[in-house]
């Protein structure tokens, strides 16, 4: 991967696409409520429609512990997460310029880059790739959980 900001982007966009969809249908907060007499607990949106019931005992397909799952990861963190991704997208599209020029950053001078004379020549696929996946993996390891949920 040459620059992974068109792909951080990407993720960011379809986060805030699938946490609108889902909170259009479901409004905002979610929450369990137990139904001790069925054996079931419901995850619910706030006007208390159902998204979801759950089997107490785990005999179910959907465990009490993949609804907390559910309502802690419910539309509410879309945007904290998408405008971090963002942020990566930015910041790697800056970086990943600074590494093809051989620029690094140099931290006596407040954040500015300095040109890497001791390494000559273009920087090659395979540093560029370990760069980016040591300053980027994690943004892109959650891009790529987000675009493959739909494809």
């Amino acid at each position: 991967m040459s620059d992974p900001s068109g792909v951080l982007r990407e993720a960011a966009q379809h986060l805030r696409q699938l946490a609108f969809s889902a909170s259009e249908l479901h409004s905002l907060p979610w929450s369990i409520k137990p139904d001790p007499e069925f054996d079931l607990a419901f995850v619910n949106g706030a006007d208390g429609d159902s998204l979801a019931d759950v089997c107490l005992e785990g005999g179910g397909t959907f465990t009490l512990e993949a609804a907390r799952w559910v309502v802690a990861m419910s539309p509410a963190v879309a945007e904290p997460l998408a405008s971090w991704l963002e942020k990566e997208a930015d910041s790697a599209e800056h970086h990943v310029k600074a590494w093809k020029n051989r620029h690094v950053p140099d931290p006596k001078l407040g954040g500015y880059t300095v040109f890497d004379e001791g390494r000559p020549g273009p920087i090659s696929d395979d540093e560029l790739s370990r760069n980016i996946e040591h300053h980027y993996g994690h943004a892109l390891a959650l891009a790529s959980a987000v675009l493959g949920a739909d494809r």
